[in-house]
């Protein structure tokens, strides 16, 4: 009897072993990309999320010669936590920068922000932190909405017979929209460009909805920025 027990209990502690061992969760990451232009605004932004949670976003705008400003934004159990932003802004006639850094807890409430303009430190309000938030849900917005209409940031130079995008795809046909300037059409047939757009991708044919930026080709890709990178 002992010999056939052994085996009986040995299978019975090796099955119990088995179940307690934890399934790994799976995750699933989504990187959406996307950005839009109001008055002389261009504004770029990718937002990534996992299992359908935010995880971190940013934003680059550009406003007119002087202007720009970059953000990132990070969530933790759906709430916003942590804004970083660096920019200029013209102020009296002089180009003076300025930094953000607002931090949130588990709540979403705000409990620690820094602001230094042009080397100076000032308070922010509720309100304008408030906006801070605001945008950061917009930028998650904006590229989930675009997505679903197929339309991503897409970036590159256009030599006037191709097109290659800044992860080294190349492309035949540059399509567009009637809305462009015959200026910006007439420099995208002469010159090697840096265009920065959202548009769509089908086959050999990059088409574009709403032009960004249009550059010297050698302009430099842009990538999103990471001021929360520890």
């Amino acid at each position: 009897m002992k010999l056939r027990i052994v085996p009986f209990l040995l299978a019975a502690v090796l099955a119990g072993c088995s179940s307690s061992i934890p399934t790994p969760k799976l995750v699933n990451t989504h990187h959406y990309t996307g950005g839009e232009r109001i008055g002389d605004e261009a504004r770029y932004y990718w937002f990534t999320e996992k299992n359908n949670v935010p995880e971190q976003a940013s934003d680059y705008v550009v406003a007119g010669a002087y202007n720009w400003y970059k953000t990132t934004y990070r969530w933790e159990d759906g709430f916003v936590r942590e804004i970083s932003r660096v920019g200029e802004r013209l102020q009296n006639e002089e180009v003076a920068p300025f930094e953000t850094l607002l931090r949130f807890d588990s709540h979403g409430e705000a409990i620690y922000q820094r602001y230094r303009l042009d080397g100076k430190v000032l308070p922010l309000s509720t309100e304008q932190i408030d906006q801070y938030v605001k945008q950061a849900r917009y930028a998650t917005k904006v590229t989930q909405d675009q997505q679903k209409q197929g339309l991503e940031l897409i970036q590159g130079v256009w030599n006037g017979q191709e097109f290659e995008s800044c992860n080294d795809t190349k492309y035949q046909k540059l399509q567009f929209n009637d809305t462009l300037p015959s200026l910006v059409i007439n420099r995208l047939a002469s010159l090697d460009s840096y265009i920065a757009f959202i548009g769509k991708v089908n086959k050999d044919t990059v088409y574009i909805d709403t032009l960004l930026t249009l550059a010297e080709g050698s302009h430099d890709c842009m990538q999103a920025p990471d001021l929360l990178a520890k």
